[in-house]
């Protein structure tokens, strides 16, 4: 178990097991690309409460969700005769209508599904575990398309593939995109560093949007706290785009982030 020098903090327990004190979740900041964060708005993420088929009133700068609609999500479990799961499956469809600053929308529609493997052993944490066997976890998978309404681009299609641990504190996503057949943005893992540049043992997690080398934007969907956390999500836009491409890249975000919660269910 790690070992942890902080004097009268509070104490997490999780499944039954003594992690450590409650400052090891303190909220943290993704290293994004230098030139991004100098050339990026920094935009805080709220998130209201969920309404019965509606997707999270996900909120950030200029940009919110109009109006949207949440498909009846879809479960299948199957068990051996020892009554463990051995594996399940998820999915569910969504669709939502994003503004920014100016008059136009931005358009989703989007599937997310999630498929775990035996749950034999559960890894916490980083390096800490219970149970028997290999590691558990899941693979997402989010597909969608993002149409700017009257725009002058073609609509995107939103790929992202992500492996995660059973506790939901550490992932790590395969090829993952945003493209639109004239332009590719790939999605790459972004997490937080120590002081001295080694990774954190419960790092702030999210993605950088990179086209051509360059970073054009970065979502943080974990930045502390509990692993099914809200707290310290950031939206990072340069400044320098076209009101088009921001929108684009908000509303996919956005997407990304109504995904993330709904895999915090299952």
């Amino acid at each position: 178990m790690r070992a942890y020098r902080a004097p009268r903090a509070p104490w997490v327990v999780v499944a039954g097991v003594l992690l450590g004190p409650l400052v090891a979740f303190a909220q943290q900041g993704i290293a994004i690309d230098e030139g991004l964060r100098a050339s990026a708005e920094a935009l805080p993420v709220t998130m209201d409460r969920q309404k019965l088929f509606k997707v999270a009133d996900f909120r950030f700068g200029d940009y919110a969700i109009v109006s949207s609609k949440m498909g009846v999500s879809r479960e299948d479990d199957t068990t051996m005769f020892t009554n463990v799961l051995t594996h399940s499956d998820a999915a569910e469809r969504f669709a939502f209508v994003m503004r920014g600053a100016g008059p136009e929308t931005a358009t989703v529609k989007a599937k997310f599904s999630t498929e775990s493997g035996p749950l034999k052993r559960y890894e916490v944490l980083p390096g800490v575990s219970v149970g028997a066997g290999e590691l558990s976890g899941s693979i997402d998978r989010l597909d969608g398309e993002v149409a700017v309404d009257g725009g002058a681009q073609a609509a995107w299609r939103l790929h992202l593939r992500v492996k995660r641990n059973v506790a939901g504190v550490d992932e790590q996503a395969g090829a993952s995109s945003l493209s639109n057949g004239a332009r590719m943005v790939d999605i790459v893992d972004v997490a937080s560093v120590a002081a001295d540049g080694n990774p954190q043992g419960v790092p702030a997690r999210g993605y950088q949007f990179v086209e051509d080398g360059k970073a054009l934007a970065a979502l943080q969907f974990y930045g502390g706290g509990y692993p099914t956390s809200h707290k310290g999500m950031v939206v990072y836009l340069r400044s320098d785009l076209d009101a088009e491409t921001k929108l684009t890249l908000a509303a996919a975000m956005t997407a990304i982030l109504q995904a993330k919660d709904s895999a915090s269910h299952h």
